[in-house]
């Protein structure tokens, strides 16, 4: 008998976390906004050509912070290289953690997937190669990735959640601003994209931002995440400093 109870239960028990599981996955993802919102050809138009002149130009501009690059440099790239809010910690503190704010990093983390979404639509529709193949002396200090060259996600997410955290630490707005650009500029100087790459991010960015603000539904979700923000930076963090952010040049 102890011996059919005990299997019932671990049925019982197995049975629970099949259904918390099935639950979870069928919970919706949570969007703001989505690529065919956004008519891409009239917001960037298309990148330089292979072995054009601009191109083989930006190939110097790569190879001169490829030459500069530290290992402290190399270090900062391969941490960007998943993008994450946790990338805004030097700036904004230790404390700042998705234990301590759950409300906020899955609000950002929603916001990040829907920028890198659009991001993905855009480089299927240009497939520009990277660097390394327009020129072997192009070194990448982290992994290639599979993915095209035009536009830079990363440096459409460095804008994006920059301008949003700064939306819920105003005192903080330029040093998130600039750790923003740092993480596309990084980018460049990893050997993985171009610089026009990164420029037109930042126009997508700009235009993602303008198309996030317009939805009530973004807009209701990031005062609930300023409300969070701000009564947990108050009780953990009340002087932060503003941390090792170097602008790359």
């Amino acid at each position: 008998m102890k011996s059919r109870l005990l299997r019932l239960s671990a049925w019982c028990a197995l049975a629970l976390a099949l259904a918390a599981g099935t639950a979870l996955a069928a919970e919706p993802r949570l969007h703001f906004i989505r690529p065919g919102d956004f008519n891409l050809g009239q917001i960037l138009g298309s990148p330089p050509a292979p072995g054009s002149e601009k191109t083989r130009d930006e190939i110097g501009l790569v190879l001169e912070r490829q030459a500069t690059r530290t290992p402290a440099d190399e270090a900062r790239i391969d941490r960007e290289g998943k993008w994450s809010p946790l990338l805004f910690d030097d700036v904004l503190g230790a404390w700042f953690t998705g234990q301590n704010l759950p409300v906020t990093i899955s609000f950002l983390d929603a916001v990040g997937r829907d920028t890198m979404d659009v991001c993905e639509a855009a480089k299927k529709k240009w497939n520009r190669p990277r660097p390394p193949a327009e020129d072997q002396r192009v070194h990448p200090s982290v992994g290639l990735p599979t993915s095209s060259s035009y536009p830079s996600g990363h440096g459409a997410y460095g804008l994006v959640l920059a301008t949003v955290l700064g939306e819920l630490a105003p005192d903080l707005k330029e040093p998130l601003r600039r750790r923003g650009e740092q993480i596309g500029d990084d980018r460049v100087e990893g050997g993985v994209h171009f610089p026009s790459d990164v420029e037109a991010a930042r126009t997508l960015g700009r235009a993602i931002l303008t198309r996030l603000n317009a939805n009530p539904e973004f807009r209701g979700n990031l005062e609930k995440a300023k409300a969070e923000f701000q009564a947990v930076r108050s009780r953990l963090a009340a002087n932060p400093v503003p941390g090792r952010v170097k602008t790359s040049p």
